[in-house]
């Protein structure tokens, strides 16, 4: 631990006594981090990193890339947050030289050591990508790549090309985002409430909130309603980069704009170039989080020759459309856009623009439906597929009744004869009760007729499910516990409660709760398979969201055609030609797999198809024609077996780690005032995953 005088000083006797007892019977020397992740606390790291001088000599790699001018200091940024607030506390304590300054915007890594690791291989180079590319992001761990990977820089690329910027996260870190751009670039920031909005006064709102960080940086926070016992957030992971040549860079990703998401947690992302001047995409996503009213205040303050002035259609134009659709080419894009929109979506035309519906429409459109016209649904056969028991899906009907018990068997037959295998991984569990899980599989089977029928059915039995063919990769305690940590002997300062041994890392981006996990253990072995999230490249945390969707061999239509897609939202028609169905798709994103990210799926009031949803989220689908290119982008190894949970095996509970214990005892002393806040009023969102 690196204690300046004046810090020392600072501390009265029995303060220095009681840390040097603590780093005593540790037996090792605390040491501060770089870590970042989605459940940092912005007033936590400041009490850790500047109050108590919790801080690391050692000089911290930065990624490769151009950098602008320095920027300030991360204590001079608090000062000057609080000052503003009217709450100004004393001047922190110089830190040490070899520190670099790392300026962010108010959620802060926390205080979880991280041992920096040379990287295996030379800095990526920026390089086009035309037909688009899934990739791995490029961490220090990755001892045995298996996928294209890239850094953030490569991604970004030179910064005196990028013209102008919108980016979406859900937590940032300035030093490693800003860092990439110079520093004139007009930048419009769409961040969560409470992780972003929170320094600057701007909490959960119904209306769309901004704030200018700088005259060419415009923090968007777009609106979210809060709701007892749920906790919507904005969770998009998305990068636009206009280039002063013209083209458009697409990024789409599970990685938020930490360091330790694209150095040392394993994460996914799908990028493409899009060229400019054509017409047709849809930019539901930008309208919702606000981005209009970002592109304004750069107007406003001078800003004339944006690439992308505004989203408002235009007068001039016949046809209803936006300067975002016609001024760059999108015919090259094979995926899907995959968004979740807070709000409750009812009608069909409506409800498949969002959340699990959506990706019943885009099932739909790649061809890959189980009801699509002429496709041979396969006998409920299980025999041969790998990582499952022979006798699962071979139910039975419950009865043989009439009225309600007909309809209960009727769904029942209908669940049982699917066939369609899922392999979900996540970051996050929710309570995954059994019709999240049933109408998840009918809308990933692109079952428009099976939605309806489940929707209206009699009743609240729920048939059993085919479980071992939904299979969800979270992480087990022993896996996550044999992750690397931030070094040997790393200890992490909770303050007001004591010194711990820091967890892996990233495992405060991973979460389950306790009672979450009760009630699937429960129900688990009628409704899904779980297996342990292993990466194919090396032993490190996982914190990528992706699904593969693999249909039966023998489900193929009985005649081919060619694609028509001309109309996304269009419902289809028996009559209309539709593509011939892909190998396999893909998703990959921001969404975990809970209600709040994918939405309830029910009935309104007037008896039409309605889907609730709570967060933003965003992601893509990509069909994939062969085994092969399965191959190429999938997180785990698709040619072997996942690894099931065995008997004694639980997931990764953070409350059950000493160092995520005391987190919870520091911010009930908080709430009962036994611990100083400090202004450490964020910490009630800490830890729920990202």
């Amino acid at each position: 631990m690196v204690l300046t005088d004046a810090q020392l000083a600072a501390m009265d006797d029995d303060a220095q006594l009681q840390l040097a007892l603590q780093m005593s019977k540790a037996g090792v020397t605390a040491r501060a981090t770089g870590h970042d992740d989605d459940e940092d606390d912005p007033e936590l790291r400041r009490a850790l990193r500047l109050s108590l001088g919790l801080e690391d000599a050692a000089q911290v790699p930065q990624l490769a890339g151009p950098k602008p001018k320095p920027a300030e200091t991360r204590a001079e940024q608090e000062r000057q947050r609080l000052a503003r607030r009217g709450q100004l506390p004393p001047a922190a304590a110089p830190v040490a030289a070899a520190k670099r300054p790392r300026p962010e915007l108010q959620s802060a890594p926390p205080a979880l050591p991280v041992t920096k690791k040379p990287r295996l291989s030379p800095a990526h180079e920026w390089q086009p990508y035309p037909s688009g590319a899934i990739l791995r992001t490029s961490t220090v761990y990755a001892s045995t790549p298996q996928t294209p990977s890239t850094s953030f820089a490569a991604l970004i690329g030179p910064p005196e090309d990028i013209a102008f910027v919108i980016v979406q996260a859900y937590v940032y870190s300035l030093d490693l985002f800003l860092g990439h751009f110079c520093e004139e670039t007009p930048t419009v920031l769409v961040g969560d409430a409470e992780k972003m909005g929170a320094g600057y006064g701007l909490r959960k709102s119904a209306i769309t909130q901004t704030h200018e960080l700088a005259r060419n940086r415009i923090l968007v926070i777009p609106p979210l309603v809060a709701y007892e016992n749920a906790y919507p957030i904005m969770h998009n992971k998305l990068l636009l980069i206009f280039s002063k040549k013209g083209g458009l860079r697409v990024i789409v990703a599970s990685a938020n704009l930490l360091e330790a998401d694209w150095e040392s947690v394993e994460n996914y992302l799908f990028v493409q170039d899009i060229p400019p001047a054509a017409r047709r995409a849809n930019n539901v996503v930008l309208w919702a989080t606000g981005v209009e009213k970002g592109l304004m205040r750069p107007r406003l303050n001078g800003f004339d020759a944006l690439p992308l002035p505004t989203m408002l259609r235009t007068k001039k134009q016949k046809v209803k459309s936006t300067l975002f659709e016609t001024h760059w080419d999108w015919r090259a894009v094979r995926v899907l856009l995959l968004p979740s929109l807070p709000g409750s979506w009812v009608g069909w035309d409506v409800a498949t623009r969002s959340g699990m519906t959506r990706l019943l429409r885009i099932v739909e459109l790649i061809g890959a439906s189980m009801e699509r016209p002429g496709f041979v649904v396969p006998a409920t056969s299980l025999k041969g597929v790998p990582n499952g028991k022979e006798s699962a899906g071979k139910t039975k009907p419950r009865s043989n009744g009439k009225g309600k018990d007909k309809v209960r068997d009727a769904l029942h037959a209908m669940l049982a004869e699917d066939t369609l295998r899922l392999d979900i991984m996540t970051g996050s569990m929710g309570k995954l009760k059994p019709g999240f899980i049933a109408k998840f599989r009918l809308c990933a089977g692109g079952r428009r007729d099976g939605l309806d029928k489940w929707i209206g059915r009699s009743g609240n039995a729920i048939p059993d499910l085919p479980c071992v063919l939904t299979n969800v990769m979270f992480p087990t305690m022993s896996t996550m516990e044999g992750n690397p940590r931030p070094g040997d002997g790393a200890m992490a300062l909770v303050p007001g409660v004591g010194l711990f041994e820091a967890p892996p890392i990233g495992s405060d981006e991973i979460a389950c709760q306790e009672e979450f996990w009760k009630y699937i253990d429960g129900i688990r072995d009628r409704t899904l398979t779980m297996c342990d999230s292993v990466s194919r490249s090396g032993r490190m945390t996982m914190h990528t969201k992706m699904i593969l969707g693999k249909l039966p061999p023998n489900a193929v239509p009985e005649s081919e055609t060619e694609s028509d897609t001309e109309d996304d939202e269009a419902p289809p028609s028996k009559k209309s030609p539709v593509p011939s169905p892909p190998h396999a798709w893909v998703y990959v994103g921001s969404h975990n797999l809970s209600q709040t990210a994918w939405g309830d799926v029910g009935e309104s009031r007037a008896q039409e198809l309605r889907i609730n949803v709570l967060s933003y989220e965003l992601g893509i689908v990509l069909p994939l024609d062969s085994a092969e290119e399965v191959d190429a982008v999938c997180a785990w190894d698709p040619k072997v077996p996942l690894k099931e949970y065995k008997t004694g095996d639980e997931p990764w509970i953070q409350d059950r780690h000493p160092f995520f214990k005391a987190i919870k005892e520091a911010k009930e002393a908080m709430k009962n005032g036994r611990l100083p806040a400090g202004g450490m009023d964020g910490l009630a969102g800490f830890g729920a995953g990202g």
